[in-house]
């Protein structure tokens, strides 16, 4: 499933839905060519069409893309040293709102219990040294103390989300000078 996504040479690709060090392990796997993972060879992007050799392109993904998982499940919350224990895992991530659906609180990804599940994870991960991050609406106050605790990285908002608000903005802007334009105001 993610060979096409790293057949475009991405920096970092966030593997989903990880419950498990099996789930780690497949990942990874997926991720990195023989002998340490499973990945077919195909690139076009990668190798820019053919400019660079293949011998340099898999130099550059074995050291360059970013094999990034994302735990939110309940069940990876309670194996997740065995999940950053599996051999090149570069950086996790969690998912609250899924998370929040596994423990039987659908929705409230800011209940205390899914908020405790998400900081045991970032306390195992930063206590390895594994680059963490944290997958959430914008808002400045949770920032504050994921950042706090220690988190590398943020995904702050979605893109949809971000421009909805910008056009929405947009919009009230020129509503605003259309009728003041026309006299209306």
């Amino acid at each position: 499933v993610v060979k096409p996504y790293l057949e475009l040479h991405p920096a970092g690709i966030i593997v989903p839905r990880i419950s498990s060090a099996e789930d780690a392990e497949r990942a990874v796997a997926s991720c990195r060519y023989p002998p340490r993972g499973v990945r077919g060879y195909g690139p076009s992007r990668g190798v820019r069409f053919g400019e660079v050799s293949p011998p340099d392109y898999i130099d550059a993904v074995s050291r360059d893309v970013m094999v990034i998982l994302q735990i939110e499940h309940v069940d990876a919350v309670k194996e997740i040293d065995a999940i950053l224990d599996v051999p090149g895992v570069d950086s996790i991530v969690t998912g609250p709102a899924d998370m929040s659906f596994t423990m039987g609180l659908g929705g409230r990804p800011g209940h205390p219990d899914v908020v405790a599940a998400v900081e045991a994870v970032y306390r195992a991960a930063i206590g390895r040294g594994v680059p963490t991050g944290h997958a959430a609406g914008y808002d400045a106050e949770g920032i504050k103390r994921w950042l706090a605790m220690g988190i590398s990285w943020i995904v702050v908002d979605g893109d949809w989300i971000t421009l909805s608000r910008h056009a929405r903005r947009v919009a009230a802007e020129i509503r605003e000078i259309s009728a003041a334009t026309r006299g209306l105001s």
